[in-house]
């Protein structure tokens, strides 16, 4: 990530540095999980993510998920294994990576917008007494295509406090579930309009050199 973007983490002290965390991040592109896999690391924390299990199919990638440990996500069935797995890590003091939209955001969403939240995640989060975190990630959204020819570009990752899930607390219904993704998102958006000032998270362009004297 060092040699193609430069990152810049606003609000990593509200991660914790220790015991259970469950992460939520939105989702914009492929690049995200790089992304906060470099901002816990730089937080002195290793994270379990959560993946389609359709990604352990390719070969080399497939090694790595297992490498990592990450915890897979079958489509198509409910999200009771994933939340088992995830809530099994958590009660060993991992932290655990989720994304509330489930899926890469479409490239037709508004800056600064999510998509809607899935009940997987809220379900994992009323399932724990981990706190869950917010983080935003700008900068990634409108690429150029050729991306790795282009100089290093500004990626912002703002951390949120602890999103507060206490009226929700106690149900596991579906619609409470929903909520509790919601709930995530709404936060998720703040850090991101609170970034939102203009000029702000651009790339920015090198001087140019004057050519040496004859």
């Amino acid at each position: 990530m060092r040699l193609v973007f430069r990152i810049r983490i606003v609000g990593a002290e509200h991660l914790p540095r220790w015991g259970p965390a469950l992460v939520a991040a939105n989702h914009v592109s492929l690049l995200d999980p790089p992304a906060v896999f470099t901002l816990l690391y730089r937080a002195g924390r290793r994270a379990r993510f959560l993946a389609v299990s359709d990604l352990w199919r390719i070969t080399v990638l497939g090694w790595l998920l297992r490498r990592g440990r990450m915890i897979p996500v079958e489509r198509g069935q409910g999200p009771d294994r994933m939340v088992r797995h995830a809530c099994a890590a958590l009660e060993a003091g991992q932290v655990v990576v989720i994304y509330p939209e489930g899926h890469v955001a479409p490239p037709e969403l508004p800056l600064g917008r999510t998509g809607p939240g899935k009940p997987g995640a809220g379900m994992l989060a009323l399932r724990t007494s981990a706190p869950v975190v917010p983080v935003a990630i700008l900068g990634l959204r409108r690429r150029n295509p050729r991306w790795w020819r282009l100089p290093p570009r500004d990626i912002t990752i703002v951390v949120g406090r602890p999103v507060d899930l206490s009226g929700l607390r106690g149900r596991l219904d579906p619609e409470a579930a929903l909520g509790a993704s919601e709930a995530m998102l709404a936060e998720i958006r703040a850090l991101m309009a609170s970034r939102a000032t203009p000029g702000r998270n651009r790339p920015r362009r090198r001087p140019r050199r004057s050519p040496p004297p004859r």
